[in-house]
């Protein structure tokens, strides 16, 4: 059998759909989107750096299949220029990533694995050199209920 003969056999799910597919679909969209972002390494100063972000939201409605995938990503786009990362942005991420699917989702999670580069002062003189803090945190609305996770891969 020859590709092309494959493809063909293929039902495209999109457009058509097995009727005794039902209910609503958990979790949907995407994971480890490479985005810029900014962020306070905990010194104050505004920092960017780059991170992979995932978001994903529950759909209500059995009938839809899925999100507009390019319109999750201008959206993480759009929201991460404008914020600095912080646990207090992180909380309202998910409920503007709710919001943002106009009524066809009630939950959302958000996870984001970045590196702080954080400048420290050397031991020995006044020299001062960046290290790399790989961190993650996992930010959730579920039947109204937001929580941020934050954890570091150091330990």
């Amino acid at each position: 059998m020859k590709p092309e003969d494959f493809t063909r056999t293929l039902p495209d799910v999109v457009v058509r759909t097995p009727q005794d597919l039902t209910g609503a679909l958990d979790w949907v969209g995407m994971a480890s989107i490479q985005v810029p972002e900014r962020f306070d390494a905990g010194n104050g100063e505004v920092q960017r750096g780059s991170g992979r972000f995932g978001a994903f939201v529950n759909l209500l409605r059995p009938q839809q299949r899925g999100i507009a995938m390019s319109r999750l990503y201008l959206w993480i786009a759009d929201v991460l220029a404008q914020i600095v990362v912080s646990v207090a942005s992180l909380h309202t991420l998910p409920h503007r990533f709710r919001d943002s699917q106009r009524g066809a989702a009630s939950c959302a999670r958000i996870h984001l694995h970045l590196e702080l580069l954080v400048r420290r002062a050397a031991l020995c003189s006044d020299n001062r050199l960046c290290r790399a803090y790989p961190a993650t945190s996992d930010a959730s609305l579920i039947d109204g209920i937001g929580a941020v996770e934050l954890s570091n891969e150091l330990l």
